[in-house]
């Protein structure tokens, strides 16, 4: 549970993809793709190649529930 006065960095794409449609006020819905596409996605909108291959680890971490973690209201991290 997080203390009070930190909030989750959730690794829960499908909790946060549907608190964003409600947000907005749209339906939205979370849509897992493989790394390779997502890496192509990501260097097709113009991100360089070795910062998409960091992203792509790091959502790589997040499929096997690793790398959550809590921010404090100042933006440190604290591990789990």
């Amino acid at each position: 549970m997080a203390r009070r006065g930190t909030k989750q960095a959730s690794p829960r794409p499908a909790g946060d993809c549907a608190s964003l449609g409600d947000a907005v006020g749209r339906a939205a819905r979370f849509e897992s793709i493989p790394p390779e596409a997502f890496l192509a996605a990501l260097t097709g909108t113009g991100v360089p190649e070795w910062q998409a291959e960091g992203l792509v680890e790091d959502y790589a971490h997040y499929d096997r529930g690793r790398g959550q973690r809590r921010l404090t209201r100042r933006g440190a991290a604290h591990r789990d």
